[in-house]
């Protein structure tokens, strides 16, 4: 893949110590535009492992899931050829990969343009082969062989590593092409036809022609034979594997093993070279036949004594029986001696020459080896330095915080869900600066395993009453991420539900992207441990995770679900909360949350629905399933029904009441039991009369939307009488006055539980202070105690001078923490007086369609007086803070 195209700014190894806290990130590897490789030691086993980080650019949904998917498989590979990986995920939008760290360098920085033995080009080719066909039989294809991608370890053995994890397809939208010039296959390159395994032996090809020749077949397509001295056989190899066609090509990587093991050895090919030496030496024929006569004319004397006169030639007979065949073949050795002396002095010259390269290669190699060998050890002098002084922090700890018990009454250890109880108020009004033990951070959020089993509704409104919501896996890191740490539990819940038959949503509002999971068996997500997400019966009962995210708000709680759905109620799509139901242009939502009848159903009303009623058979047995499986035993569920005094029963809808569906032994009669729940009983569940103020007698409620209460003749709640009409006011007034007493005293002990916090953090920072300093300081703060109140707020103009700047950040975060509460109770105040105006309009409407018009300034009235502001709905109700 071509580097330009995206930048990639490595974050400092130190930065990433904070995103890694399992790893001791030390030193940057090497950076490329497609990503970046660091040196870490996983703190837990002691090992050293590579951490590779890859841009943004792919943190898209659809790479997300073939990163996930690849780097599962690859997880399962186990070969020595192939760098084996530990871990995957994502941090701050990053994908990154854990993987084994190899102690040597890239085949491309060992053999970059030069020619190699041919027997080690043979073994590293081999070695290759026998990883790419492990990964080849589990269905992984490497995309991007290159010597650059092949590792050798200390011993020169060969590892691959870039399992083409950083390409989210062969090709994007933008024309990239996943591979690297001079190695990728044809196919690769062109687009044209399909990649598959023989485009990774085509690169194996080209490989093996850069070891045996020190240049790739792009630059010079001639045989390696022809261009080195070695084994003309390994010339069919190379044209075999980098045909033009892939089938044309091996079809597997065993077959280039098989045909390499062929070649005759080395030892072979040096026996040939010493025979061909030989060929400088020959018996010619003419040695073997028998010595003959030969005659010669010797040269003429230039003298004087000899013009003049003709000399007869001399004739000189050899007789066979002479030495001259030995004489020749001496004269002929005494020649080629100098000869052979020259070229062996060259040989010579040459052998010197490579062993003084390969010399130098392996001086090169031991350096770099006794350079990483120093670094591991100093690393590990400096994770053993490291460890040596958290131990002696730890002990340094310890030794104060039992300095501190001996000062003070001796506090008994709490649990980790003893201590989410005693955070409930903080963590509820937007605090996030404490977290029971065992709370777990992800990027800006944290997570809370609760193992105590619960109804998915239940578990939804634990979550809330702590400040937070179910959690939310978005992408497939978090599923991961999540069955990870949910322990030995085979499943747990998760913050999403089925809004319809076919879609699905998180209770944050957030897009489900995930595969949606068939809702035959329910309409509530769970997550089992291998991260398979499926639909379990809100009656279900599991484990789950609280998750809170760091600027304390929370978009997953009932009144932020709801918030949502209003404003969409009249769109082709409303957003419909997880785990809303429908029937016959009905929907439907059981929230379990434990309140009064009355509150019920103001919160129904201020959502644009009502409690839900039923208003034929078929609704009605649709009820009963519905309620029957979301509850547990002997829990029950308001529904939209009320009994006047004159003893009748009426839907808030006004729609006809016929066919009651009663419980055993119900109704009982009694004169206070004049609201409706169902009551979860086995063979003897259905409909039961209660007392519509007791918050205790119903754990859920039943919301319906729909066009029901149009087909019926217009009613008001509590009758059709005008007396009715002033009982729906004094009604809601007595349900303003309730809630809005609760929400003002749940804020008090928040209140006063930050002030007890601020008391304990001051008496345990004193109290640890040096002798001197404690003396200087004491009475400082004995006179701050003395200014705090015994109950409510702390207040702001509280005298810290004087004190150093840790205890004055002591007293800043307390009150940071009070005004958190002050804001959260007046955004729940402000919400609850737009659910109040709501039900008190639509109560005024109801009574103008039945004609009583003499009632409505009554309305007018009690709408007036709520006032504009938050301020003025609390003096309403006079209920000023104490």
């Amino acid at each position: 893949m071509n580097d330009d195209i995206i930048t990639f700014e490595a974050p400092e190894p130190a930065d990433l110590s904070e995103l890694f806290p399992g790893y001791e990130v030390s030193s940057l590897i090497a950076q490329g535009g497609m990503g970046a490789v660091y040196h870490a030691i996983q703190i837990s086993l002691e090992r050293p492992v590579a951490i590779k980080l890859l841009p943004k650019e792919f943190g898209d949904e659809s790479f997300k899931e073939q990163f996930a998917a690849e780097a599962r498989a690859m997880a399962k590979l186990n070969h020595p050829n192939l760098i084996g990986i530990y871990d995957f995920g994502e941090v701050e939008g990053m994908p990154f990969i854990v993987m084994e760290y190899v102690e040597g360098k890239s085949l491309y920085y060992s053999c970059y343009q030069k020619a190699i033995e041919q027997t080690e080009a043979v073994r590293i080719v081999s070695e290759i082969c026998q990883g790419l066909a492990h990964a080849h039989e589990n269905g992984i294809i490497h995309r991007d062989i290159k010597p650059a991608n092949i590792l050798l370890d200390s011993h020169a053995h060969a590892k691959i590593g870039d399992f083409g994890l950083a390409s989210p397809s062969d090709q994007d939208d933008e024309g990239i092409v996943y591979g690297t010039p001079g190695y990728a296959a044809p196919e690769i390159m062109t687009g044209e036809g399909a990649l598959g395994t023989s485009s990774d032996l085509y690169a194996v090809g080209v490989i093996l022609h850069e070891l045996l020749t020190g240049k790739l077949p792009i630059d010079d397509p001639r045989p390696p034979s022809r261009l080195t001295k070695c084994h003309p056989q390994l010339d069919r190899v190379v044209r075999k594997a980098t045909r033009v066609k892939p089938e044309a090509r091996y079809s597997n990587a065993l077959e280039i093993v098989e045909d390499l093991g062929k070649i005759p050895a080395l030892r072979s090919l040096k026996t040939e070279s010493v025979e061909a030496k030989k060929i400088l030496l020959p018996e010619t024929p003419e040695a073997q036949k028998p010595a003959v006569a030969r005659t010669f004319t010797p040269a003429i004397p230039d003298t004087k004594e000899s013009e003049g006169s003709a000399a007869a030639p001399v004739v000189v007979a050899i007789q066979p029986s002479t030495n001259w065949p030995l004489i020749r073949n001496l004269m002929i050795i005494a020649l080629l001696i100098p000869a052979l002396i020259f070229a062996w002095g060259k040989y010579q010259d040459k052998e010197k020459e490579r062993e003084s390269v390969i010399a130098e290669q392996k001086k090169e190699e031991n350096a770099s080896q006794a350079l990483q060998k120093a670094k591991a050890q100093q690393q590990r002098k400096e994770l053993e330095e490291r460890s040596r002084r958290a131990a002696l922090a730890k002990q340094k700890e310890k030794e104060d915080a039992e300095k501190f018990a001996a000062t003070v009454h001796e506090q008994p250890k709490k649990t980790p869900l003893e201590e989410l109880a005693d955070l409930r108020g903080e963590l509820r009004g937007g605090a996030r600066s404490a977290f029971p033990k065992g709370t777990l951070k992800r990027g800006t959020d944290y997570f809370f395993l609760i193992e105590e089993p619960m109804t998915w509704g239940a578990a939804c409104q634990f979550a809330e009453a702590h400040g937070g919501h179910l959690a939310t896996p978005l992408g497939e890191s978090d599923i991961s991420w999540i069955g990870e740490n949910q322990g030995d539990h085979r499943r747990v819940w998760i913050g999403g539900g089925a809004v319809g038959q076919n879609d699905w949503g998180w209770v944050t509002g957030k897009e489900w992207k995930h595969k949606k999971p068939l809702t035959n068996l329910g309409s509530c997500a769970a997550l089992t441990r291998t991260g398979v997400l499926g639909a379990r019966p809100n009656g279900e009962k599991l484990p789950f995770f609280i998750q809170w995210t760091a600027d304390g708000v929370n978009s997953g709680g009932l009144e932020a679900q709801l918030e949502r759905l209003k404003g969409t109620l009249g769109a082709p799509t409303p957003a419909w909360p997880p785990g809303t139901i429908f029937l016959q242009g009905r929907s439907y939502l059981l929230i379990h949350r434990s309140v009064s009848w009355d509150e019920a159903d103001l919160i129904a009303g201020a959502s644009g629905g009502h409690l839900a009623v039923s208003s034929d058979v078929v609704e009605k047995d649709f009820l009963r399933e519905k309620l029957t499986s979301g509850l547990g035993k002997n829990e029950a569920a308001w529904l939209g029904g009320r009994r006047t005094n004159d003893g009748n029963w009426l839907w808030v809808t006004g729609e006809v009441w016929d066919q009651p569906d009663w419980a055993t032994n119900s109704p009982d009669g009694n004169a206070r039991d004049s609201a409706l729940r169902f009551l979860s009983d086995g063979d003897a569940s259905g409909w039961d009369d209660s007392r519509p103020n007791d918050a205790s007698l119903a754990q859920s409620f039943m919301i319906e939307w729909s066009l029901d209460y149009k087909k019926a003749p217009a009613q008001v709640d509590g009758g059709g009488d005008a007396g009715a009409q002033e009982d729906a006011i004094v009604k809601l007034r007595i349900v303003g006055a309730r809630y809005l007493g609760k929400q003002i005293s749940e804020n008090g002990k928040r209140t006063d539980s930050n002030r007890k916090r601020l008391i304990w953090d001051i008496n345990s920072w004193i109290r640890n202070l040096p002798k001197s300093q404690h003396d200087r300081f004491i009475a400082k703060v004995n006179a701050i105690r003395q200014a705090l109140p015994a109950s409510g707020k702390i207040p702001a103009n509280l005298n810290v001078g004087g004190l150093p700047s840790e205890a004055v950040t002591i007293f800043q975060k307390a009150l940071e923490r009070q005004n958190r509460f002050d804001q959260t109770l007046e955004q729940d105040i402000s919400k609850f007086r737009t659910n109040y105006l709501s039900k008190l309009l639509a109560a005024r409407k109801q009574a103008e369609d039945a004609g009583f018009k003499e009632k409505l300034p009554a309305f007018d009235q009690e709408i007036e007086a709520l006032g504009q502001s938050v301020a003025d709905f609390r003096d309403h109700f006079a209920m000023g803070e104490e």
